[in-house]
């Protein structure tokens, strides 16, 4: 008897689910899953190690259907075919099969200071470039992906970033100019070294430095809080607590979008780490005047106050 296709409902709520799926790789990664295909089967395995099976499946099903309806099989099919099937030594939680749930949007200053001293003890190339990473997000609040593009100057103490998601309207312009003056020096020092040997490089390079580094921290995490409850840390637990500890230090919902490159003063208040994870630090990267001045006059942000009264305008 053959078996009975799917009904068109059906089909449209996989379609739904792979492209749920394909942007939030975009979202965590700055990548796209057709053009980087090894980057997302890797993602793809790590995700699937973190589900049920049953969820795996319906995921799996999202990317046949995909395969089907946007006629990218040979590029999808090599993606299922690296992602393994099952994996006998991970017991997965029945709690929560939400890998959002799985990831830290909040990191201490004693666990920070773990994982730094961690690092320069493993004193491995890798290790170094990971506490790079680590110290260089947790002070400027940038995306991983844009440690690639943007230039230092150390004479002036501003970081020049090339915002990562201005293609497609989500960005507060090109570019932000991030002070650093506030930074400490040894800090300071680590981003300067970092931007110097990354900053503009060919982007396959800043991939498998990118690769190694998220797979680095990942260990360290493990090793050093096999138990620790809140998530899993990853590069982009900083950039989540940085914005939480501007949140708590500017008191400003302009400058704390600016200083994330955020086209809507919505997105840090509604997707990121809470005002409440926050500590008060003076020595974090601030924005420019001139970025908190065109976000203020954007035409989105104009919207938004038009839908809500400014005084509401409040970081939870």
């Amino acid at each position: 008897m053959a078996t009975p296709s799917r009904t068109k409902s059906t089909e449209d709520q996989y379609l739904k689910k792979f492209e749920l799926l394909r942007e939030r790789f975009i979202s965590e990664t700055n990548f796209d899953p057709y053009s980087e295909m090894d980057e997302f089967a890797e993602w793809l395995d790590i995700l699937r190690k973190t589900l049920k099976k049953s969820s795996w499946r319906i995921y799996r099903s999202a990317i046949n259907q995909a395969i089907i309806k946007e006629k990218q099989t040979e590029k999808l099919v090599s993606v299922l075919s690296r992602v393994g099937e099952g994996n006998p030594g991970c017991r997965v939680s029945k709690k929560t099969s939400r890998t959002s749930a799985k990831k830290s949007k909040t990191v201490t200053n004693s666990e920070l200071s773990e994982l730094i001293e961690f690092l320069k003890k493993e004193n491995t190339s890798t290790s170094i470039l990971t506490m790079r990473f680590i110290l260089s997000t947790r002070y400027c609040g940038l995306r991983p992906v844009e440690w690639r593009t943007c230039d230092i100057d150390m004479v002036e103490k501003k970081l020049h970033v090339k915002n990562a998601k201005s293609t497609n309207g989500r960005a507060n312009g090109e570019y932000r100019l991030l002070d650093l003056s506030s930074i400490p020096s040894e800090v300071l020092n680590h981003i300067n070294i970092l931007v110097s040997d990354l900053g503009w490089s060919e982007v396959e390079r800043f991939e498998r430095a990118y690769v190694k580094v998220k797979n680095k921290l990942y260990q360290a995490g493990k090793k050093l809080f096999p138990y620790r409850r809140g998530g899993t840390i990853t590069l982009y637990t900083f950039r989540h607590q940085y914005l939480a500890d501007m949140k708590k230090s500017l008191e400003d919902v302009y400058g704390v979008s600016a200083s994330a490159g955020h086209a809507s003063i919505e997105t840090a208040q509604l997707h990121y780490s809470k005002r409440r994870n926050g500590r008060i630090n003076s020595e974090l990267a601030l924005p420019s005047e001139e970025d908190i001045e065109r976000l203020k006059n954007s035409s989105k942000t104009e919207k938004i106050i038009n839908r809500r009264e400014e005084k509401k305008l409040r970081f939870t």
